[in-house]
């Protein structure tokens, strides 16, 4: 935006002069007041003059109405260069290790839980202002099925969703929407920040097993299981069924395909990742920016 310092000061004068022109101020150096004689005009002038005071009030009042103008551009100058996404998707946290591990280096994204409709960030950017460093947010898919194939597609977020963005690299290989089976992801991944576990407990989903005297005892066990872990130990000697459930269906692929139609089957979170090869922020005293796609910003983290 251009200088506007010209148009204050013409505006000023502009209002100025109305207030001058609008105090009604007596002619005392012409004629004709000095010719009249009619007493009941002469008070009538008297009682339009306006007193010093009224005089200073008018000045003030220009004043503040041009500060207020002010106020009005700078926010409009302000806006033309913010995403229609702002308050929308915002920043909520930042996470510099100590040991500059890029696959422990992570942004916390929200979005606003009176978000209306699903926001696509696939080509949003998040910028280091000490760095100068960039990156771009990938795409993901939405259900992560390993050796059955996926697909990639734009990330959408609706509300009131943590997204959650490494900069390093995904222990999957993909980035992704977290599920309630994702927690078997724990158990042979480190992730940053650590995956909720929410996975239905081995017993909930062991229907096929029939119950009977002789899988009683593999029964006790599958109540014992810990959930979202596979088993890795060897089992006693239970009976055909009981050790191939156990050993084939308690796992992430399994609980996928009995849960993927749950009403609460998906979770309010991404794990995103950024494929970086260095670290994107300093530890510390450093400010972020995030930009849609169109260059704009959405909001900013940091000193």
């Amino acid at each position: 935006m251009k200088d506007n310092t010209g148009f204050f000061i013409v505006l000023m004068l502009v209002l100025l002069v109305g207030v001058f022109f609008g105090a009604d101020f007596p002619l005392t150096g012409s004629k004709t007041e000095k010719s009249a004689n009619n007493k009941g005009e002469s008070r009538a002038q008297e009682e339009r003059q306006l007193t010093e005071s009224e005089i200073q009030q008018k000045i003030r009042d220009a004043q503040r109405r041009v500060e207020e103008l002010q106020e009005e551009i700078k926010e409009a100058k302000e806006n033309e260069g913010r995403s229609q996404y702002y308050e929308k998707v915002y920043f909520a946290g930042l996470y510099s290790p100590s040991n500059r591990n890029i696959d422990e280096e992570y942004v916390t994204l929200r979005t606003s839980y009176g978000l209306e409709n699903p926001i696509d960030i696939t080509g949003w950017t998040i910028k280091s202002r000490s760095t100068g460093r960039t990156a771009t947010i990938p795409k993901g898919t939405n259900l992560f099925l390993p050796n059955n194939g996926y697909y990639s597609t734009n990330i959408e977020v609706g509300k009131n969703q943590y997204i959650y963005i490494n900069t390093g690299s995904s222990p999957i290989s993909e980035s992704f929407r977290v599920n309630i089976c994702s927690g078997y992801h724990n158990q042979f991944y480190n992730f940053k920040p650590y995956i909720q576990e929410t996975c239905p407990y081995p017993i909930d989903d062991a229907d096929s097993i029939p119950y009977s005297f002789e899988n009683e005892p593999c029964l006790d066990y599958i109540e014992d299981m810990n959930r979202c872990e596979v088993q890795t130990e060897s089992l006693p000697g239970f009976s055909s069924q009981c050790t191939e459930y156990i050993n084939q269906k308690v796992n992430y692929p399994t609980c996928v395909s009995n849960h993927k139609n749950d009403e609460d089957f998906y979770r309010d979170e991404w794990r995103i990742f950024l494929k970086g090869s260095q670290p994107l922020w300093r530890i510390s005293r450093e400010k972020l920016d995030l930009f849609d796609k169109e260059g704009k910003i959405v909001d900013s983290y940091g000193d």
